[in-house]
């Protein structure tokens, strides 16, 4: 709701399967990516966008609620890293920043 109400239109996905689906049919300017995530866990989701599209990892946001070996882990040039519980501000500030990375690096015509 609060991504809504400040002018995103998010969309979801239940589990890391649904997630990588519609990584490839949709573009996103920023992604929130959990790394406990069913199905397909998160770091796999980064690892197979580092090998097909690794333009994206800059347009991700890891949400987390894991311990700091965990996040450590990631290797992959993603954002940001935000830790649960997060505040709605910090998320939207985060969303903002990719969103307006993306825009400037994607010019309308």
């Amino acid at each position: 709701m609060a991504l809504s109400k400040a002018g995103f239109a998010p969309d979801t996905a239940s589990n890391g399967r649904e997630a990588l689906e519609k990584l490839q049919d949709n573009e996103y300017a920023a992604i929130l990516l959990d790394l406990a995530m069913p199905s397909v866990h998160g770091a796999t989701i980064l690892a197979v966008l580092h090998r097909e599209r690794p333009e994206l990892l800059r347009r991700i946001i890891v949400v987390t609620g894991m311990s700091d070996a965990v996040v450590d882990g990631v290797r992959y040039p993603v954002a940001a890293v935000l830790r649960k519980p997060v505040s709605i501000d910090a998320l939207v500030a985060e969303v903002n920043n990719c969103a307006t990375r993306h825009a400037s690096a994607h010019p309308s015509p």
